[in-house]
C-alpha cells in the first residue's frame, strides 16, 4: 500500500498479486484497484495538458486520446476556477484500461504522492458529457481534500462533487422524500462505504448521493460557490487562538465552521434541508 499510494503501481502489483486473498479477502477491493492502475501504466501513455495536470491512457483503447484530454482539462479548469483552487496540487487523470471497468462502479480520486490521482472509467469517455460531469466531480474532490486538508466530512465532499458535476437537487429531494430515505449526518459515512459493485446495495448509494446533492445545493442556495470555499477553508485546522481553544474544547470543526459561515450547524442543515423534525 506505501508503493499504491506513492503511486508506483506496477511495483504494488508484483508485491500484492501473491497474497490478494490475504485477511479474509478483505482487501479484494483494494487489490482490483491496484491491479486494473497497474495494467493501465504498463499499457499505457502520459502526457501532459498543464504545467499542473497530467493525463494517462491506453493508446489502443482510446483513439480520440486528444479529445478526451481537451475535456479533461476544460472540466478540471472549471471546477477548479468554481471553486477557488489554484492547482497547487499536481493531479494525474488517469482513464482506465477496459479490463478495469468491470470492477469499479465509477470514477474514483486517491490522495497520492506527489500528486493526486483521478482514475475513471473507459465507459465514462463514450460521450463528451458524461465524461465532463464525471471528471468535475472527481476534480471536486482534489480540490475538498486539500482545501479542507481532510477536514470536510463525506456528506460534505460528495455533495459539492455532486454540485460541480451538475445533479439535479429537486430530483434528489423527491426521490428522498417519496422512499424516506433520509439519514442523519452520523449514518452519511457509512452509506458512501459500500462495495458498490452489490446491486443490493445500489438503492443506499443513490439515496446518500441525493441528500449530500440536497444538502451542498441548500448551502449553495445561500452564499453560491463563495459560501462553500468559505466553509471548507473554515474546516482546515487553522493557528488562530480562537480555533486552537474551540478544538481543545472537543468542539466538531465542522460545526464551527457551519456556524462562522452560514449562522447553524450541522444538526440544524439537516432538519433544515429535510423540512424540519416530523
Amino acid at each position: 500500500m506505501d508503493l499504491y499510494y506513492e503511486d508506483k503501481v506496477t511495483g504494488a502489483y508484483d508485491v500484492a498479486s501473491t497474497q490478494a486473498g490475504a485477511f479474509g479477502g478483505s482487501m479484494l477491493r483494494d487489490y482490483a484497484r491496484l491491479e486494473g492502475e497497474a495494467l493501465t501504466r504498463k499499457l499505457g501513455q502520459r502526457a501532459k495538458l498543464a504545467p499542473w495536470l497530467e493525463f494517462e491512457w491506453v493508446d489502443a483503447e482510446l483513439p480520440h486520446h486528444e479529445a478526451v484530454g481537451q475535456v479533461v482539462l476544460h472540466a478540471v479548469s472549471e471546477t477548479n476556477r468554481r471553486l477557488q483552487w489554484d492547482a497547487s496540487e499536481s493531479v494525474l487523470v488517469s482513464v482506465l484500461t477496459t479490463e478495469a471497468d468491470t470492477r469499479e462502479y465509477g470514477g474514483y480520486c486517491v490522495d497520492k504522492v506527489p500528486y493526486d490521482k483521478i482514475c475513471l472509467p473507459r465507459s465514462a469517455c463514450s460521450h463528451p458529457e458524461r465524461l465532463a460531469h464525471v471528471v468535475a466531480h472527481e476534480a471536486a474532490h482534489v480540490v475538498v481534500l486539500n482545501t479542507a486538508q481532510k477536514v470536510a466530512p463525506q456528506w460534505l465532499d460528495e455533495g459539492i462533487a455532486c454540485l460541480m458535476e451538475g445533479r439535479d437537487a429537486a430530483t434528489a429531494s423527491a426521490r428522498l422524500t417519496s422512499h424516506d430515505a433520509w439519514r442523519a449526518a452520523f449514518q452519511m459515512g457509512g452509506a458512501f462505504e459500500v462495495d458498490r459493485r452489490d446491486p443490493t446495495e445500489t438503492p443506499g448509494v443513490t439515496a446518500a448521493y441525493d441528500e449530500a446533492t440536497v444538502l451542498a445545493s441548500y448551502l449553495h442556495s445561500l452564499k453560491g460557490d463563495e459560501g462553500l470555499v468559505e466553509l471548507l477553508k473554515w474546516m482546515a485546522p487553522k493557528l488562530n487562538l480562537g480555533f486552537v481553544f474551540k478544538r481543545l474544547a472537543r468542539m466538531d470543526p465542522v460545526d464551527m465552521a457551519l456556524r462562522q459561515v452560514y449562522g447553524f450547524g450541522q444538526r440544524e442543515l439537516f432538519a433544515k434541508v429535510r423540512g424540519g423534525p416530523r
